[in-house]
């Protein structure tokens, strides 16, 4: 993982430690956040553009690492009301799909309170 982080060194990043199980046995994993560093608020769009500029500034230093680690952008959507949604612009479908980075949308319902 220090390899890892030593090549990337983003500006808002967590490490994760986390346990998975491979063939009956226990494995340490880690997890590399990188948050856009945008207000929570702000549109996903705005989240995503940040983050697609920071892959793509970074792309050569992230291809050499694709053997050993997966990437993906995890996008969280709720809506106080359960109503509503969000648009991705194709040209960042498009930058996501040239990058070779996958797109997971965890949407949350609404809370009662």
């Amino acid at each position: 993982m220090e390899a890892i982080v030593s090549i990337l060194s983003p500006k808002f990043m967590k490490v994760l430690p986390r346990k998975g199980r491979v063939q009956a046995t226990h494995s340490q994993q880690c997890l590399w956040v990188l948050e856009s560093g945008k207000e929570r608020s702000s549109p996903l769009q705005n989240h995503l553009e940040e983050l697609l500029s920071w892959i793509e500034s970074n792309a050569d230093s992230l291809l050499c690492l694709r053997d050993k680690c997966s990437f993906d952008l995890f996008c969280g959507f709720s809506s106080g009301s359960g109503q509503g949604g969000f648009g991705i612009a194709s040209s960042n479908l498009l930058r996501m799909g040239e990058l070779g980075v996958d797109l997971i949308l965890d949407l949350y319902p609404p809370t009662i309170d």
